[in-house]
């Protein structure tokens, strides 16, 4: 998975130089922005938020202020958010941070609801969309005040032909 803090490609990085072999494998892989590399400056490539937001986010260089997503960091124009609601007209590239796995409910903060994967779920029917990213992310059983006690938090078997 790809590091959630800021980082680049530096090729003049060497052993010694702050943030160098972020990935832990190439000396050019540096961090930059944030604890104790925040005096390393990260290029203009590169979102920049104080804190790690939940919601998806990539380097858009076609972004202009006004589109959907567009300013996500509220410094660069061309990082912008994707996939999560409002903005899940935006669909994320590959590159986008956080990664989140598809056929997994994404709570990075957590959720004391019970959730499920369900492959039926859409716009619409109750409990779909529970970490706003997935449709089949569904809140089901008890907590939330009763709401989705009647969806049952069993995982429906799939059969095989």
């Amino acid at each position: 998975n790809p590091p959630i803090n800021t980082y680049y490609w530096e090729p003049e990085c060497t052993n010694g130089t702050l943030g160098c072999l972020a990935d832990g494998k190439n000396w050019g892989c540096r961090w930059c922005g944030f604890g104790d590399y925040s005096s390393v400056t990260c290029p203009s490539s590169t979102c920049t938020f104080d804190n790690e937001p939940v919601t998806p986010y990539y380097w858009d260089s076609l972004c202009e202020m006004g589109m959907l997503g567009c300013n996500a960091d509220g410094i660069h124009v061309q990082c912008r958010f994707c996939d999560h609601k409002p903005f899940n007209s935006v669909h994320c590239p590959p590159s986008a941070r956080p990664n989140y796995q598809d056929g997994e409910c994404w709570f990075p903060q957590g959720t004391a609801q019970s959730y499920k994967w369900d492959k039926k779920c859409m716009w619409g029917i109750l409990g779909c969309w529970a970490d706003g990213v997935h449709p089949q992310c569904r809140y089901c059983g008890p907590g939330s005040g009763g709401a989705y006690k009647g969806i049952s938090c069993e995982q429906e078997e799939t059969l095989l032909p």
